[in-house]
């Protein structure tokens, strides 16, 4: 028996309320727009239900309950398998399980289990940069994945032709998360994937960065990106960006030198495509 916590929280803030929910251990997370779903088994909820409560007070500005919702174990699998669905995100490239990759008839196939990891092809966010990725990468580049989540976005760069790719996320669950996928697509000797964190990694020179990240996190990183591709006249890819938080980031860029390329949006998200080529 399984319980799922239905938890009302802007989709902006949740970096910050994840920083609260590491210190459980959940079972994994649905991210829907300003809502997560966390599951928890039954047990272990009723074991830390009282500490559970206790810890959304520290959060209460940004994050609230909604529902418990119990459910069988038997359904919590088929409802989990059954919501991950093949993903078209451009002509050439489409996004899958491996449970339904027969179902993908595109050219360039990305084999994706997320487990608790982020990058499913279902966000906005990760559909924006697959296309940005595809307009900007060229053969033999060396490219940076900034949260690498499943690795959906470093396993694209390979499949593309970059020559290497360095990948890493903050999450110890979305390492083995993304090793894994990189196996299942047949690129795991193009990408070497660790755990760091974007404010304390030392950023080396590349020819490309992606980094799929919230705005908090993408501005105060923009300086360091704009170091490490200056150099190679790189290019640089950013999504996750609010259209409230657009201007800001846009600004900052232009500040630094950088020159738009290509501004793409999705529902409420924004993707931009940034190239130091005329430096």
């Amino acid at each position: 028996m399984y319980i799922n916590i239905h938890i009302s929280v802007k989709a902006e803030m949740f970096e910050i309320f994840y920083g609260m929910l590491y210190n459980f251990n959940f079972t994994g997370v649905e991210e829907q727009f300003d809502k997560l779903i966390v599951c928890f088994k039954l047990k272990e909820w009723e074991r830390i239900k009282e500490l559970f409560y206790e810890s959304m007070k520290s959060v209460s500005s940004i994050a609230s309950i909604e529902k418990e919702e119990k459910i069988h174990e038997k359904n919590w699998n088929e409802e989990w398998e059954k919501n991950l669905k093949p993903f078209i995100v451009s002509k050439r490239v489409g996004i899958s399980p491996s449970v339904h990759l027969d179902k993908l008839e595109t050219e360039i196939k990305l084999i994706i289990n997320p487990k608790m990891s982020f990058g499913t092809g279902e966000h906005s966010s990760t559909r924006l940069s697959c296309k940005l990725l595809e307009n900007a990468l060229k053969e033999n580049s060396k490219w940076l994945d900034v949260g690498t989540g499943t690795g959906v976005l470093a396993i694209l760069a390979a499949k593309l032709g970059a020559k290497k790719i360095l990948a890493f996320d903050n999450n110890y669950w979305a390492i083995d998360n993304a090793i894994e996928n990189a196996k299942l697509n047949g690129v795991e000797d193009k990408i070497e994937i660790f755990e760091a964190d974007i404010e304390t990694y030392k950023i080396s020179e590349f020819d490309g960065i992606t980094a799929n990240l919230f705005s908090s996190l993408l501005l105060p990183s923009l300086p360091k990106f704009y170091n490490a591709l200056k150099r190679r006249k790189g290019d640089l890819i950013l999504s996750g960006i609010l259209k409230y938080d657009l201007e800001d980031i846009k600004n900052k860029a232009t500040e630094l030198g950088f020159a738009l390329k290509e501004e793409i949006f999705e529902d409420e998200w924004a993707g931009l495509y940034y190239s130091l080529s005329h430096i």
